[in-house]
């Protein structure tokens, strides 16, 4: 069960979400919101300080609490590829720093893959853009079994699109995100908008 304030900063991230709240808009106030979801002003306070420190919300003070700009890329909709993201968006989507190799899958590799411990396996390391400004780093595995050959042309585009022209079809994809600053040149390599 939810603590009483982390269901306030759900109703306010979820009506940011939807274009409620949109940004620079000022919300609710705590009484308005202590009011609408029948809690105290002291826990809506608690959840707006959060999401002022998460700089997801800023105060002006006399004036109330507004919702910050919000970033074009802060939430790829669940189980679209990039391509596919980038394109609904009506910009252009293309990659660069492409590593293409062939390993044998390790233990970690072997079980998240659901593969044999010392199997070929695909490693594709890429930076994705939209309008040639790098957004996210990709590092996949594949199973050389399930996909054959790859060669470095292959990973320009869409990997979705490859592989489904392989004749892959995908019933789900097990994706797995992490916020990481590995080396000085992916750091300086991606952008932030």
């Amino acid at each position: 069960m939810k603590n009483k304030y982390e269901v306030v900063i759900d109703y306010i991230n979820q009506r940011i979400d939807s274009g409620f709240y949109k940004a620079h808009q000022m919300i609710d106030s705590e009484n308005e919101l202590a009011e609408a979801l029948n809690i105290s002003r002291v826990t809506v306070r608690r959840a707006i300080d959060e999401l002022v420190s998460d700089r997801v919300l800023y105060r002006q003070h006399g004036r109330g609490t507004f919702v910050r700009s919000i970033p074009s890329y802060k939430e790829f909709r669940n189980g679209v590829g990039f391509t596919r993201e980038v394109l609904r968006r009506h910009e252009i989507p293309n990659s660069k720093d492409m590593e293409l190799r062939r390993i044998f899958a390790n233990e970690d590799i072997a079980q998240q893959l659901q593969i044999i411990v010392g199997d070929p396996v695909w490693e594709v390391k890429r930076t994705r853009c939209a309008n040639n400004v790098p957004i996210v780093f990709e590092h996949v595995y594949f199973p050389e079994k399930l996909v054959g050959i790859l060669v470095e042309d292959d990973l320009s585009g869409s990997l979705y699109a490859l592989l489904e022209a392989r004749g892959i079809q995908f019933d789900y994809a097990d994706r797995r995100y992490r916020q990481s600053w590995q080396t000085h040149h992916y750091r300086n390599n991606l952008t932030f908008r």
